[in-house]
């Protein structure tokens, strides 16, 4: 599982819109030993989460310059989709 907070979210909003232009698909491997920059940053074990800029900027347009970004993904909804797709 991750956790994390962002607490400038701003900053996340401008790359992605930056972005958006240049890729529309990007995976971001999560590590077990923490990241600095963020409030607050847990993950169990090592996983790769794929992200869709143009998705995430419609979400991102909607949050304020003070807005708090905070994810949560849960490995176990994609174990069940590898799973169903076999």
């Amino acid at each position: 599982m991750l956790e994390l907070r962002l607490v400038q979210g701003l900053l996340l909003k401008k790359l992605v819109v930056v972005l958006k232009d240049l890729v529309t698909d990007a995976n971001f491997d999560c590590l077990a030993i923490g990241s600095e920059g963020f409030e607050h940053y847990w993950c169990d074990r090592n996983l790769s989460m794929g992200m869709n800029f143009n998705n995430s900027v419609e979400a991102l347009l909607q949050s304020k310059a003070y807005s708090i970004i905070s994810h949560v993904a849960h490995p176990i909804a994609q174990q069940i989709l590898d799973e169903a797709n076999r």
